[in-house]
C-alpha cells in the first residue's frame, strides 16, 4: 500500500509488554517477584509509526487506521490528493 508516495510495511513485531496484574503486596520482593512472571503481562500494538527513506513502519492495526483515515478523506474530497 502506499500513501503519498510512502510504501506503508506492515510488521506484527511492533508491539510492546503491558502490565495487567499487579499484587496487593507492598513488599518490595513480592513486588519484584511479581514484575518477573509473564503471566501478568500482555500484548499490545505499539502505536508508533516509523520512516526510514520511503517507507513508513507500523503495526497493522495502525495501517488499517491510517487506511480507513485515507479512505474517508477521498470519499469526502474526491478531487483532493492524499
Amino acid at each position: 500500500m502506499f500513501i503519498a508516495g510512502l510504501k506503508v510495511v506492515e510488521s506484527e513485531w511492533l508491539s510492546k509488554k503491558e502490565l495487567v496484574r499487579m499484587c496487593r503486596s507492598k513488599a518490595k520482593r513480592v513486588k519484584k517477584k511479581w514484575l518477573r512472571n509473564p503471566k501478568n503481562y500482555r500484548q499490545v500494538a505499539d502505536l508508533s509509526i516509523y520512516q526510514m527513506g520511503d517507507k513508513l513502519i507500523c503495526h497493522p492495526i495502525i495501517a488499517a487506521e491510517i487506511r480507513r483515515n485515507v479512505d474517508e478523506a477521498t470519499t469526502k474530497d474526491p478531487l483532493r490528493r492524499v
